[in-house]
């Protein structure tokens, strides 16, 4: 993928009124990461396969790429793009 789209599909996990991004850790390579889908029914299949708390509520929904990758940076995550099946489509990296 040589351009992010304008919209990206992700998580958004909600607790006690309070909503944020979705991370996940990837244990193997010791890295902290946003999930984030092309499309809305990508994210919904998607979402079966991510670690998720229980007792929380999970919602799939569209935000404009930038500020995903900005909230990525803010934290020192990475940002993947995920298929369906949870393959990575492309690996973003924080920047400065």
């Amino acid at each position: 993928m040589n351009e992010m789209p304008e919209w990206l599909f992700v998580v958004i996990e909600k607790e006690e009124g309070q909503e944020r991004l979705l991370g996940q850790q990837d244990d193997a390579l010791s890295v902290s990461f946003i999930p984030a889908f092309m499309d809305q029914e990508s994210g919904l299949i998607g979402l079966n396969g991510l670690r998720k708390v229980a007792g929380r509520a999970y919602e799939v929904q569209a935000m404009r790429s930038r500020e995903v990758a900005k909230a990525a940076r803010a934290h020192q995550y990475e940002l993947w793009i995920l298929d369906r099946d949870g393959h990575v489509i492309e690996r973003l990296a924080p920047g400065p």
